[in-house]
């Protein structure tokens, strides 16, 4: 009896054990565990980011607002910048100047393009594990060219008010080869850190570049920044102390609007570089700012104000 019993009992812990098996080995494929509620949102908000990013990823969702806001700058941008470009082609006179101003209008473009893909990544980039930074080449580039396509036009003019005679119609062959180069080193420079990059996906902005890259982008916009400042000072000066007044042409009028044109472009390059900038110094890593990862996420903030940047620009061209 005592022989029977106990194998009864063993018969029954067997299957009990097994039935527990059973409901232990259907809990771990189960998406929706009991008294898993309050690790639902986490769970949402984390969708396809690895350990470590959740709290970035969380930082980087814009609210609706801003998200329109982009969508429609980056479409009005895009119409505007198309158009200047247009009536660019259609003017005939100082052609190495409208060479360089459609170099500009390109680099509106480019944030155009650059606002509508980052607020793509913003969706996906986790999801799809695409490079976060893919659209943030555009922007180095957009903003390496149209510093230095803004130093080349201030040259030029320069040139021509002050020696008309001998500027006064230069070669827009030549001015398209300069474009070209300046374009040349903004790519280069631009897209240089998405090809060198070998590390893991990442969403942190400093993780992924680095600040020897920053501070060489930095400096380099600043010092053309500071350029075009430099000529805008000195070229009325020169323009007054010109050895040769009387020329059949005055030396002055036929350059006025384009000198106008580009210290409005010079204005609109300082009020997005100069804060841009000044918010990197600030959230690097080891500044003010630099041991709070969500601050990147305010990067995010300044794409309406580069959008609008260009959209001005690209409007007072087409007017």
């Amino acid at each position: 009896m005592a022989n029977g019993h106990n194998s009864n009992e063993i018969t029954a812990c067997i299957h009990r054990t097994e039935s527990e098996a059973v409901i232990f080995q259907f809990h771990p494929n189960d998406t929706e565990l009991p008294n898993s509620t309050s690790s639902t949102q986490q769970g949402i908000a984390a969708y396809g980011c690895s350990n470590g990013l959740d709290q970035i990823w969380e930082s980087l969702q814009l609210d609706l607002a801003t998200e329109i806001c982009i969508l429609a700058l980056s479409a009005l941008v895009l119409v505007c910048s198309c158009s200047a470009l247009l009536v660019c082609c259609r003017r005939r006179s100082q052609p190495a100047l409208l060479a360089h101003f459609r170099s500009l209008r390109v680099c509106d473009l480019l944030i155009a393009v650059y606002g509508a893909s980052k607020l793509a990544l913003v969706h996906n980039a986790c999801r799809l594990m695409l490079n976060f930074f893919t659209a943030d080449s555009l922007l180095q580039t957009a903003s390496l060219a149209s510093c230095l396509s803004l130093v080349a036009a201030h040259g030029t003019l320069s040139l021509q008010l002050i020696q008309p005679t001998r500027y006064s119609k230069l070669d827009e062959r030549s001015a398209k080869t300069l474009a070209v180069l300046l374009w040349n080193v903004s790519l280069v420079l631009g897209f240089l850190p998405l090809l060198l990059y070998q590390g893991a996906f990442t969403l942190s902005f400093f993780t992924f570049y680095s600040s020897a890259y920053l501070l060489t982008v930095g400096l380099a916009q600043t010092a053309c920044l500071a350029a075009s400042i430099a000529l805008i000072v000195l070229t009325p000066s020169t323009i007054a102390s010109n050895p040769t007044p009387r020329l059949p042409v005055p030396p002055a009028s036929p350059y006025l609007p384009y000198q106008r044109w580009i210290r409005i472009e010079t204005a609109l390059s300082l009020s997005c570089t100069l804060p841009f900038l000044a918010y990197l110094s600030l959230t690097c890593p080891g500044c003010a700012l630099g041991d709070r990862p969500p601050s990147e996420s305010a990067i995010l903030y300044f794409i309406p104000g580069l959008l609008l940047r260009a959209l001005v620009g690209s409007s007072l061209h087409i007017y």
